[in-house]
């Protein structure tokens, strides 16, 4: 009769638990319905030329420097801090 009781607990907690996932993610599809919707405010529908292009000598160099002057000035605040 005890394994009997203990099964029909497990079972209830088993629904329950499951009836719990159920309702957070129809809240999740609620709460995603309005970014899946305007997907396409948020990409393109064509490739632009950028999309493929490779990087200039200039670009290269440019973004070589800022990544560059980034570390540099991060090694700075750190020997700079009081």
């Amino acid at each position: 009769k005890e394994n009997e009781l203990q099964k029909q607990l497990i079972e209830r907690a088993i629904k329950f638990n499951e009836s719990k996932e159920n309702h957070i993610f129809s809240e999740w599809i609620t709460a995603m319905e309005p970014l899946y919707k305007n997907m396409h405010n948020y990409t393109r529908n064509k490739s632009v030329t950028s999309d493929s292009q490779t990087l200039t000598d200039a670009g290269a160099a440019l973004l070589f420097t800022m990544k560059h002057s980034n570390r540099k000035s991060i090694s700075l605040a750190k020997n700079h801090r009081p």
